[in-house]
C-alpha cells in the first residue's frame, strides 16, 4: 500500500440514484455523458468514485482517505486499482481503462463533492 493521501469529500449515490447497493460502470455513465471512475477498493470490497472529468492526478496504487460530504464521517481508505475513462459515442457507452477492466463488473458508487 502507498502513502495514505488528505482526505476526499465523497457522497454516496448508488441507493439514491438506481436504488441498488451495486452498479456497473454502464449504468453509471446512463446518467452523466462523459467522466471518470475510479476504481478502488475499500475493506475488502471493490467500490467506484465518480467523477466528472479528469484523473485527479491520482496514480494506481494511491490510497485515499475518504469522508462523507454531508456529515463528515470516515467512510474509509480507497486504494485505487484502476481509472477508467468514458463517454458515450452514438448512442453508446466506450470505456477506456488503464488496466484491462471487465465491464460487467458490479460495485458501490460514490461521487466527489
Amino acid at each position: 500500500m502507498r502513502f495514505k493521501h488528505v482526505s476526499w469529500a465523497i457522497l454516496p449515490a448508488t441507493m439514491e440514484l438506481w436504488n441498488k447497493r451495486k452498479i456497473t460502470v454502464a449504468e453509471c455513465a446512463s446518467v452523466w455523458n462523459d467522466g471518470t471512475v475510479l476504481v478502488c477498493k475499500k475493506e475488502g470490497r471493490l467500490a467506484f468514485i465518480h467523477g466528472a472529468s479528469g484523473d485527479y492526478g491520482v496514480k494506481i496504487g494511491d490510497v485515499h482517505m475518504c469522508h462523507h460530504d454531508q456529515t463528515g464521517a470516515f467512510k474509509g481508505d480507497y486504494e485505487i486499482l484502476n481509472i477508467l475513462h468514458w463517454k458515450k459515442v452514438d448512442g453508446k457507452v466506450v470505456i477506456t481503462s488503464q488496466l484491462p477492466f471487465d465491464e460487467s463488473t458490479k460495485a458501490s458508487l460514490a461521487v466527489f463533492k
